[in-house]
C-alpha cells in the first residue's frame, strides 16, 4: 500500500515555524538568566563535626566525609594513626572549644 498523500510546505509556514522557534528558544534562555544561580557557581562550605573525646583515634576519623572540618578539644591527644587518616582523606583536625565558637589552631 503506498501513501499517495503529497504535503506540501510553503514559505510562509516555514517561517511560522522558525518564529516559533526562535520565540521559544529566546524564551529559555531568559528563564536561565533569571533562574537562581547554581549551586556549582558557589561551593558549599565543607562539611564541620566535633569530637568530644580526650583521644582522637583513627576510627574517630575515618568515618568523616572527605574534606570534613573535625573540631576537636584543646587538649585532646590525636593518635598517629588518625593523623595519618585525616592527611589521607583530606580531614582537617581543629583545635578549639566548640562551647563558644572559638578555634584555635589546625592540627597537623
Amino acid at each position: 500500500m503506498t501513501d499517495s498523500h503529497v504535503t506540501t510546505i510553503d514559505e510562509a509556514f516555514i517561517q511560522r515555524v522558525a518564529q516559533l522557534v526562535i520565540r521559544r528558544l529566546a524564551q529559555m534562555q531568559l528563564a536561565n538568566m533569571t533562574a537562581p544561580v547554581a549551586d556549582a557557581a558557589r561551593p558549599a562550605p565543607p562539611p564541620q563535626a566535633s569530637c568530644d573525646e580526650k583521644v582522637v583515634t583513627d576510627e574517630a576519623v575515618a568515618g568523616r566525609p572527605v574534606g570534613t572540618t573535625l573540631v576537636i578539644r584543646s587538649d585532646a591527644i590525636v593518635t598517629p594513626l588518625a593523623k595519618d587518616t585525616a592527611r589521607q582523606r583530606q580531614v582537617r583536625l581543629v583545635r578549639g572549644d566548640r562551647s563558644n565558637g572559638n578555634q584555635a589552631k589546625a592540627t597537623s
